[in-house]
């Protein structure tokens, strides 16, 4: 059994320090550092063998050793061997790209921006090598070889595996050249050409993508039998700068966002589905608001809330810490992180069980996560974010479909796709064919115009002029868009796409235009745009396909954050799923259920979402949770007390005791 699948109690102290004083990490003490491990708990370590500045915590021949461990060179050898020895998992760190020594000392490695200037020379604290540089390529593979030789560890975590500009070196060039051809194309060209460049970006994707499998090949080379990961946060961003290849150079993924409750909410879910194998790994700043306060520690409720968000989605926590320059860790704080992994422990033993209940999955595109091919703020990232987070807030099961690890759509009851194009013909066909079967799929925009022809029937026109658009549900509909009608249809800050050739009987909204085109100096009220033209162009549509429902959407209702829209998807959603929800609650929208099942049992965990110091205690509230199996029990964990229930027509439902900020319960099955 691998190490990572049931240690979820996880550490990085980050040691990105500087070796021009003598004082810098002059106190640094194995000892003392495995002393505070153990008072935090801390099951698993990842131990810094080098870091973004280039320097080496061991005696190397290719790089430079800190000063600070010259004469004691075997001093993070003897940390990893207390730790191991002790039954603490050891997980070696090793930063990619960002690497200020080697970009210093040999300079012909480091990414050349577009402007001919490299990090360095524009002035930046990190120096950033191309992973395209066969001389670099040669010192990682030297590095890991000499990591392997000086440590044993349980894994390895490679750190930065994107590119943090896009690179004109003379070996990127070459590299086009040959699989392209040409010259790379330039954003501030006068001949720019939006097709070219952007191609250039997915070719550069591949290229790190390679990288990242060449990494994991080298290190499982050097280092049989260990896992290894590589930072995947920026896959949860929307920035276009790392390869989803990336995740198949990984045993399991995860990633440092430092976001709020709601977007770590979505990111654990993302992590589920994405991975290879669980648990993921969620990475959570000890520091408020993030890692540059050093000496600021989120309180104990914040820290616990988050801690506790992740085991509710059966993630393992990573929390980072950073060294002081001298070497030193606040003793008090591994203290204080003893105690907040104190909670966490008892549910250990539940995380390994079960797969997350997802009635509604959220369709994430990695090649459309950002950008919009109309040039608008709605993107597939915004899209899936917003929507996970209306239905987290609706009580609505819901999971991520990461386009990577794409699971069985039947899986779902209702999908939803947020402005979604460039799919692969694997995705297109898959979501066709989850509809034939029976399948609720919900898409807006005419960008991906094969799969509006195919499953809509329509026929793409254009878009409106205007950028202050409506839409008005037709009658019968108007309680389905909360009584947004054309007198009073509900406001889009967007251009929308223009459709025709359907059947009236499949409208079930209308775009409305205002009184006036915005931009001019005539208005019909000062300070707003309101509708006034009712048009005859379909804005919603809804029609059987196959033995399912397709429901398009020109406007991204999804991709809105005003509750009305929120509520409009959950309608849309109960209306049209084929079958009922899963799990319902009465509980506050600021209370998150998170569900998992199998063939004996079902965990049910309600964790708050409040990004608050002082948490609130929410008063007790009612579960429902849909079951053709006889339920024996229910438990509250981890003290396994018996709660009363009742079961009617295939519906278990209990009463949830006040929250303050986690709880799990357990439905045992006859």
């Amino acid at each position: 059994m691998k190490w990572y699948t049931k240690n979820f109690r996880r550490h990085l102290c980050d040691m990105h320090i500087a070796d021009f004083d003598n004082r810098f990490l002059s106190e640094f003490s194995a000892d003392n550092y495995f002393e505070n491990l153990k008072k935090a708990k801390v099951s698993a370590a990842m131990i810094y063998f080098q870091s973004h500045l280039g320097y080496c915590n061991y005696n190397t021949k290719t790089g430079k050793m800190h000063n600070a461990f010259v004469g004691r060179e075997h001093e993070v050898k003897k940390l990893v061997d207390l730790c191991r020895g002790n039954g603490i998992s050891v997980v070696g760190y090793y930063s990619l790209i960002f690497n200020t020594w080697a970009a210093d000392t040999y300079p012909e490695w480091e990414i050349v921006h577009e402007d001919g200037k490299t990090n360095r020379i524009k002035g930046s604290r990190y120096g950033i090598c191309c992973p395209n540089n066969p001389d670099y390529r040669k010192f990682v593979y030297g590095q890991i070889k000499e990591m392997s030789e000086e440590y044993t560890v349980d894994g390895m975590f490679y750190d930065m595996p994107f590119w943090p500009a896009r690179c004109y070196c003379s070996h990127c060039q070459k590299r086009y050249a040959e699989e392209v051809g040409g010259e790379i194309p330039r954003r501030n060209s006068p001949d720019y050409d939006y097709e070219k460049y952007n191609n250039f970006i997915k070719v550069s994707k591949d290229w790190m993508g390679e990288f990242s499998l060449w990494v994991t090949e080298v290190t499982k080379k050097f280092f049989p039998g260990v896992s290894v990961e590589q930072n995947y946060a920026q896959a949860a961003l929307p920035v276009n700068s790392l390869s989803e290849k990336t995740n198949d150079a990984c045993d399991y993924i995860g990633g440092d966002l430092h976001k709020d409750a709601i977007t770590q909410s979505f990111a654990c879910k993302y992590y589920y589905s994405a991975t290879h194998n669980q648990p993921f790994e969620y990475m959570l700043s000890r520091c408020t608001p993030n890692l540059t306060a050093h000496t600021v520690t989120k309180s104990r409720d914040l820290l616990t809330s988050y801690v506790m968000l992740t085991c509710a989605h059966h993630g393992a926590t990573l929390m980072i810490d950073a060294i002081d320059p001298v070497g030193t860790l606040n003793s008090d704080f591994y203290t204080f992180l003893g105690e907040v992994f104190e909670e966490e422990i008892p549910y250990e033993k539940y995380l390994t069980e079960g797969k997350m209940i997802a009635d509604v999955g959220v369709f994430y595109h990695y090649d459309a996560r950002y950008g919009n091919l109309q040039g608008q703020s709605h993107t597939n990232y915004t899209g899936t974010v917003n929507a996970v987070k209306n239905m987290v807030r609706q009580h609505v099961p819901v999971g991520v479909i990461a386009s990577e690890n794409m699971p069985d759509l039947n899986e779902y009851k209702f999908i939803i796709l947020s402005n979604p194009h460039h799919l692969t013909d694997e995705m297109r066909n898959a979501l066709i064919k989850y509809v034939e079967n029976g399948g609720t799929l919900y898409f807006s925009n005419t960008d991906e115009k094969e799969l509006v022809k195919t499953l809509v029937g329509a026929t793409y026109v254009g878009y409106t002029e205007e950028s202050k658009t409506y839409i008005g549900a037709e009658e019968g509909y108007k309680d389905l868009l909360l009584g947004y009608g054309k007198k009073y249809p509900l406001p889009f800050n967007c251009r929308l796409p223009i459709v025709k050739d359907i059947e009236e009987k499949y409208v079930a909204a209308k775009i409305v235009l205002p009184f006036i085109p915005s931009g001019t100096k005539e208005c019909v009220s000062i300070h707003s745009n309101p509708p006034g033209n009712p048009t005859d162009i379909p804005a919603i549509i809804i029609k059987p396909y196959g033995k399912g429902i397709v429901i398009w959407s020109a406007a991204p209702i999804e991709n809105e954050t005003v509750i009305d829209y929120g509520l409009i998807m959950e309608n849309l959603v109960k209306t049209y799923a084929n079958g009922e929800i899963t799990v319902k609650t009465d509980a506050s929208p600021k209370v998150e259920i998170v569900s998992f099942k199998n063939e004996s049992k079902i965990l049910v965990s309600a964790a708050s979402l409040e990004d608050t110091d002082v948490a609130t205690t929410f008063p007790e509230f009612k579960i429902s949770v849909k079951t053709d199996k006889k339920v024996m029990s229910v438990k509250r964990l981890p003290q396994e007390t018996d709660i009363s229930f009742s079961q009617e027509k295939g519906t278990v439902t209990f009463t949830a005791g006040a929250l303050h900020i986690f709880d799990m319960y357990e439905i045992n099955f006859i």
